[in-house]
């Protein structure tokens, strides 16, 4: 039973502070360790650009993510999604130099839905404030928005 009150507990803290979890994970998390690891080890880093290099591997797979997300192009909140999916993809690439992983590909397919999930999160501010204050969203521009 203590181990039951503690999950719901996590599940209730990660509720009400996903936002802030996101954009910490996109923001300082991801970019810091970049930097390090970029630093501690840069020949394997290149070596592993070169075998998974962004164009052929990362850049497809983040498009046909996003087309699944239904995530468009003309939606506000692709580029934010595209950069973060881009972000995670080098993160990937450093942490597998860095800890010497094996399955470069399979841990980038890993981290490249959950950067998206955290920009979804993320990218629409207005959801976000109207969520935290429990303000109800109103749009006064587009009567389609309305119904829903």
């Amino acid at each position: 039973m203590h181990r039951e009150a503690y999950l719901e507990y996590k599940r209730r803290y990660y509720k009400v502070h996903r936002v802030k979890l996101c954009r910490q994970f996109l923001q300082n998390y991801i970019p810091e360790n970049i930097k390090r690891y970029a630093a501690l080890v840069p020949e394997k880093v290149q070596e592993l650009y070169g075998q998974y290099p962004f164009e052929t591997f990362g850049d497809p797979m983040i498009r046909h993510l996003l087309l699944r997300y239904r995530v468009f192009p003309h939606m506000a909140a692709y580029q934010d999604c595209y950069d973060a999916a881009s972000d995670a993809y080098m993160f990937g690439i450093h942490r597998c130099a860095f800890c010497g992983y094996t399955g470069v590909g399979e841990y980038i397919r890993k981290l490249i839905p959950i950067a998206v999930k955290c920009a979804l999160a993320v990218a629409d501010e207005g959801r976000i404030i109207c969520q935290e204050n429990d303000l109800k969203r109103i749009y006064l521009d587009d009567p389609e928005k309305k119904k829903k």
